[in-house]
C-alpha cells in the first residue's frame, strides 16, 4: 500500500487505502465463502449429539 501512495503521489496512505480497497459485496461472498470452504467440518455422529428433552419434560423442569 505504501508503495501505491509513493508511486500515486498521494498525499496519505489514507487517501491510498480509502480509494484502493473498497471491495464489492459479491466479492467480499465469494472469499468469505472460499475461506469458510476451507475450514474442516465434522457431523457430529448421534451418540455425540447432546440429548433433547421431548416438550413435555422441559415443561416440567422449569
Amino acid at each position: 500500500m505504501k508503495l501505491v501512495q509513493a508511486l500515486l503521489r498521494h498525499s496519505s496512505l489514507a487517501i491510498t487505502a480509502d480509494t484502493y480497497t473498497g471491495v464489492l459485496p459479491e466479492v467480499a461472498r465469494q472469499a468469505a465463502e472460499a475461506a469458510a470452504a476451507l475450514v474442516p467440518r465434522k457431523t457430529p455422529t448421534p451418540e455425540a449429539r447432546p440429548p433433547v428433552l421431548p416438550a413435555s419434560s422441559q415443561d416440567e423442569e422449569e
